[in-house]
């Protein structure tokens, strides 16, 4: 970690990414994070009306994006991880860009495989562009990339119907 504190210090943007499986950072984020403490500082200070851990040199400016994935139907889903993440950037003095969050995941090859969602693929390429261009990713582009895919209670029966067919399977039992 020693030899890359300076290159993490100085990237233009930090991109946190990973699968949500239970309302909060997955293990390997979480230890990635716990390794970026160092980052903070060793003083406490005032900054923006909280109290931040700030080092011995200025915060070099950059950004904090979040991408994630998730099973579950809405975007509530995401709340605890995006609370975290947006500390994280606050902690270390770096502007929140956005976040790309994808709920109801697990259909998403499917349909995407089918022609789907296209409007969406094409809003998460967008996403990248407007980071690198205008430094955050647009409200429209994000709501774009977790729009619905169907209605919530044929997703629901959806995710339904694959547990019951799993469950089946490892009982050896038909759905």
């Amino acid at each position: 970690m020693q030899a890359l504190y300076p290159k993490i210090r100085a990237a233009d943007v930090w991109v946190f990414a990973g699968p949500l499986y239970w309302w909060g950072m997955p293990g390997p984020m979480k230890n990635l994070v716990d390794r970026l403490m160092p980052l903070g500082g060793t003083k406490w200070e005032r900054h923006d009306g909280r109290i931040l851990a700030v080092g011995p040199k200025p915060p070099v400016p950059g950004r904090v994006v979040l991408v994630s994935t998730g099973g579950m139907w809405s975007m509530e889903v995401f709340d605890a991880l995006l609370a975290h993440v947006r500390e994280i950037a606050a902690g270390v003095r770096r502007e929140f860009a956005g976040a790309l969050l994808r709920p109801q995941a697990n259909v998403l090859r499917p349909m995407a495989e089918g022609g789907a969602l296209t409007d969406i693929l094409d809003a998460a390429r967008a996403a990248g562009r407007q980071l690198v261009a205008d430094g955050r990713i647009s409200a429209t582009t994000l709501e774009t990339v977790g729009r619905a895919l169907m209605p919530e209670e044929v997703y629901v029966q959806t995710v339904n119907d694959v547990f019951a067919q799993i469950l089946a399977a490892q009982r050896g039992t038909a759905a």
